[in-house]
């Protein structure tokens, strides 16, 4: 959450700039190419790991979903692997930290677990409706 101010700042002075200006799907103009963050005030609230991450920083999210775990999965078909390649890729873009990795070693767990958790439901075919709900309370 401390960086939270600073991605807002950065945000705002890039669609200052007019970099963030663009055209969305329907080709209509939008503002919110470029974003950092969700200023919805849900961070602080989101008990799934995966909506915390997309959430926190969109911009390193999209990219490291996109180019990097995308590309990974599609070449070893191994999710985990994949997970933990996107994980220390996005540590090594960082910095040479203890700490990135640390917090790499940590989020692992509960990944893992989450994304065991997911494929499970889908193998019972839970309706949709009721899909987020239960994926959400575990």
């Amino acid at each position: 959450m401390k960086y939270y101010f600073v991605w807002a700042l950065i945000e705002s002075n890039v669609k200052g700039c007019g970099i963030a200006y663009g055209k969305d799907n329907n080709n209509k103009d939008c503002w919110n190419i470029v974003t950092w963050s969700d200023p919805k005030g849900e961070i602080p609230f989101i008990y799934n790991l995966k909506e915390r991450i997309d959430k926190y920083n969109t911009s390193t999210a999209k990219f490291m979903r996109h180019h990097v775990y995308n590309r990974f999965l599609s070449r070893f078909k191994n999710q985990m692997l994949c997970l933990f390649i996107t994980f220390i890729f996005n540590a090594f873009l960082h910095g040479f930290y203890g700490a990135y990795y640390i917090t790499i070693l940590v989020i692992m767990a509960p990944c893992s677990e989450q994304m065991k958790c997911l494929h499970r439901l889908y193998k019972n075919k839970i309706s949709e409706r009721y899909f987020k709900h239960i994926y959400s309370v575990i």
